[in-house]
């Protein structure tokens, strides 16, 4: 159990309505990021962050078909350029995505880290 002031609770209340969240689970959230240093997302961003980590897992996928068929292909006379242009262009883009997932991660630490 945990006693707030009246002003207190609704500063909290505030808080955590603008994450989407019940005052005992951002209370929670504030607790796990300070003494465990572990982030807590709001279900919409939690979803948000589920759908990046599945386009990352399909972007994986390609290329690893992409380099498994360069591997074993036999293009006897002919260029790879187009090949390769397709997986650097792959690479940057699962590049783009891991920066993203990691400032998703930071951003959320810091807002727990944060002065009022």
């Amino acid at each position: 159990m945990l006693r707030l002031t009246a002003a207190e609770a609704a500063g909290v209340d505030v808080e955590a309505a603008a994450l989407g969240l019940r005052r005992a689970t951002w209370i929670s959230a504030l607790v796990r990021r300070r003494v465990l240093g572990q982030p807590t997302f709001a279900r919409s961003d939690a979803l948000l962050l589920t759908g990046v980590r599945s386009e990352l897992r399909r972007i994986g996928v390609n290329v690893n078909q992409i380099a498994r068929a360069l591997n074993t292909a036999v293009l006897e006379g002919r260029v790879l350029d187009t090949e390769l242009t397709a997986v650097d262009d792959l690479r940057r883009e699962l590049r783009a995505h891991i920066l993203a997932l990691g400032e998703a991660f930071e951003g959320n630490l810091a807002y727990w880290a944060g002065e009022p």
